[in-house]
């Protein structure tokens, strides 16, 4: 086309060719070409689609936080978290009287803290500044795990309460300036950002509309369902740091960082880790320091708890040597070298607690075990035919990781999955796919088990859904010699002769034969639905498995199974949702592609859902949404990933 292409004539030339016959016609043809390039543009990108659904988000999200100058001062002026214990006793301590729900909420609170400091988020100091009986234990999983009434016992004179500061009311200038700017030191405020999001998520929530929340014995039984193919169970050593014995030229900020004496090529992912997390890596090695005390004794039979050369007990004169009997947690900060193997247990588990691990996923999951365990214990219907006291919460909740290659597993990755059976609660179970070959008879010829069986002659390998809890008997003796990697060669329907050398697993406590080869599509959906049969309960809920969850969100799970509850229509119709979703928090959100990340999860998982909300609609985008799972699997199943169709195997969840 001989089009004279605007703004590239010269200026001589302008005047033969402005207002022509020429000109006129090739001014309309491109404004043809270009305006049917952008409409095809902004057609194929769904651009208007995206700003349509971010305006409708903005204005339901202002909606549901009230339109008037109170909502938009509590959301924006920090209010609610003045707000926070008042909406917490009202709206998910419901079934409580007004006095007993504000003691309740004092010791829950400093559940949290507990927690808090557990996961190394504040330090001690700063736990006591937030609680209200100053006493905040969680140094170790066993106090964390502790009763309310174990904790916190009534005939115990030396609680007194003293209402954190954080809750008192301050003047808009002063929360500016103080908490938001922080241009005013204030010891009373944490400075942890994941605790500052944690403390506005919660108090943000609290503001909202939430239905009634169930209660115990009445709570709905649901499941958690994680899928696992061959992710990180737990960090170990030479992941996080790997020494070599040749020596090194390093500058002096590198031999800070990675100790004297030995070397390592790079920095190590904990070195990078303690970077990062400082602060927390602080609280950590303080906590570590109160849990793990050394012990000194002389030959007279004093003791210490300080490593001094003589003993100051003994006389000056017969002053007798100290020798170690037990090992405390050592004073060398980031010098990684000096820690020995039983200290980088302790290092490995808050490493994977900051990493894309299955053992981070789980821990936040089995949160919801404690979450139920105090809702029982705070308001249950005691008048009820089925309450009990020592009710099992396990009966009511479980947490199911759907491992694929469990059957496949090596000696380091059978030693974590047992330990993290071990370490959390008996409502943690675990799905896996089994194969089994056809066995040689006694004259060694294979037995043509498909005639048998009346099943297809090409069908002799065996397919089976297994399930298995930390309550299941091993099947022999752990190999003396642990890998730390899966094979790359060990994929469903490779084939295996002979005893396994890593052969302690556990025996499984229900198996059902598969009708063939289970994994028809790209892997992930067929891991979660052959799980299903082993979920309890009418709601599910999908994890993956680089995520976590918080303690204090899961004390909100009562009034999610509110949402749930049957809307009858006006027409008799059912009205009660199926799908309810829950936004994410990316901690991930450091460099371009985790910004990016971040980004797309708060435009796509939490504005553009909460329009298909007011339409009547919910995107399944797979991680953290609950469902109805009986009506999940009448409707395609809770994951679809057909191949070469469907390009997500989360978004079509509910989909037929």
């Amino acid at each position: 086309l001989q089009i004279s292409r605007l703004g590239t004539e010269a200026v001589t030339m302008m005047p033969s060719y402005a207002f022509g016959t020429q000109w006129d016609k090739d001014v309309i043809q491109w404004i043809i070409l270009m305006g049917t390039g952008f409409l095809l543009f902004i057609s194929d990108t769904q651009f208007w689609f995206s700003l349509g659904c971010s305006v409708l988000g903005t204005f339901a999200a202002i909606q549901q936080r009230g339109c008037g100058l109170e909502g938009f001062a509590s959301l924006f002026f920090g209010k609610k978290l003045f707000l926070l214990p008042q909406n917490f006793c009202n709206k998910v301590l419901h079934y409580m009287s007004l006095d007993d729900s504000s003691v309740y909420f004092f010791m829950l609170w400093d559940k949290i803290i507990e927690y808090w400091h557990y996961e190394d988020k504040v330090g001690q100091i700063m736990a006591g500044n937030l609680s209200f009986y100053g006493r905040v234990a969680g140094e170790d999983w066993g106090s964390v795990k502790q009763n309310l009434d174990e904790q916190y016992q009534a005939s115990d004179d030396s609680l007194r309460v003293s209402y954190p500061y954080i809750f008192q009311e301050l003047s808009p200038m002063d929360r500016t300036i103080g908490r938001n700017l922080r241009l005013l030191p204030d010891a009373h405020w944490p400075t942890n950002p994941d605790v500052l999001w944690r403390l506005n998520a919660i108090a943000r929530s609290l503001t909202l509309q939430m239905p009634r929340p169930f209660r115990s014995p009445y709570m709905p039984v649901f499941s958690v369902i994680i899928p696992h193919y061959g992710e990180t169970i737990l960090m170990v050593k030479k992941d996080l740091f790997k020494e070599t014995s040749a020596p090194a030229s390093v500058d002096g900020a590198q031999a800070t960082v990675l100790g004297r004496g030995r070397h390592v090529k790079g920095v190590p992912l904990i070195a990078w880790l303690e970077h990062r997390y400082s602060d927390e890596f602080e609280a950590f090695s303080a906590r570590m320091g109160s849990i793990h005390k050394g012990m000194w004794v002389c030959d007279d039979g004093h003791s210490v708890t300080q490593p001094y050369e003589y003993c100051p007990h003994c006389p000056r004169r017969a002053r007798r040597r100290l020798c170690e009997v037990k090992d405390g947690w050592p004073n060398c900060g980031t010098r990684w070298d000096k820690y020995k193997d039983k200290h980088w247990e302790e290092l490995c588990e808050w490493a994977s607690m900051r990493s894309q691990t299955l053992w981070r996923t789980v821990a936040g999951m089995t949160l919801y075990h404690q979450a139920l365990q105090i809702h029982h214990q705070l308001q249950p219907d005691r008048g009820s035919s089925m309450y009990t006291k020592d009710f099992p919460i396990s009966e009511i909740f479980t947490c199911m990781v759907s491992m694929q290659m469990y059957a496949f597993f090596d000696n380091t990755f059978l030693q974590h999955t047992n330990k993290m059976l071990d370490h959390f609660e008996d409502s943690l179970c675990i799905a896996y796919i089994d194969v089994r070959d056809p066995t040689p008879d006694d004259n060694g010829a294979f037995r043509n088990s498909a005639t048998a069986d009346g099943v297809h002659k090409k069908q002799d390998r065996r397919y089976y859904s297994c399930l298995i809890d930390k309550h299941c008997d091993y099947d022999g003796e752990m190999d003396a010699s642990p890998t730390s990697a899966i094979s790359t060669d060990s994929m469903i329907g490779s084939p295996t002769s002979g005893k396994r050398p890593d052969s302690r697993r556990r025996i499984p406590r229900y198996r059902v034969e598969l009708p063939g080869y289970p994994i028809l599509g790209d892997g992930k959906g067929d891991n979660q639905n052959h799980a299903i049969i082993y979920s309890r309960g009418i709601f599910s809920q999908c994890i993956d498995a680089n995520q976590g969850a918080y303690f204090e969100q899961m004390l909100l799970l009562p009034c999610v199974f509110g949402e749930f509850r049957r809307n009858t229509g006006p027409n008799g119709q059912d009205g009660s949702k199926k799908i309810v979703g829950f936004p994410e928090h990316i901690t991930s959100d450091f460099g371009s592609i985790g910004d990016f990340a971040a980004g797309a999860e708060t435009a796509f998982g939490t504005i553009l859902q909460r329009s298909y909300a007011l339409l009547g609609a919910r995107m399944h985008y797979g991680h953290p949404d609950m469902m109805n799972k009986c009506f999940m699997i009448q409707q395609g199943g809770v994951s679809k990933a057909t191949k070469t169709v469907n390009l997500s195997e989360d978004i079509f969840a509910g989909m037929d």
